[in-house]
């Protein structure tokens, strides 16, 4: 197969994709770290209300809302 001036190859697309894809990651990953904890007041607002919400209990179980790590019966099998 002859291949003209204008042949570039085939990987275009998919470079091109790949490059939309990781800086779309990086727009995200900054996004959580620096304009989140903007809008939120801090990180130190941030786990002082994830550490409230965590401490509270629900009065029809007794037991806490949630947990970062789930407990034994919450596994499966």
């Amino acid at each position: 197969m002859r291949r003209g001036p204008d042949d570039r190859g085939g990987l275009r697309a998919p470079a091109m994709s790949a490059f939309v894809k990781d800086a779309l990651i990086h727009v995200v990953i900054t996004v959580a770290i620096i304009c989140m904890p903007i809008e939120l007041g801090g990180f130190d607002d941030i786990f002082a209300a994830a550490t409230k919400a965590y401490a509270r209990t629900d009065p029809a179980t007794g037991k806490p809302h949630g947990a970062l790590v789930t407990g034994y019966g919450a596994q499966w099998a």
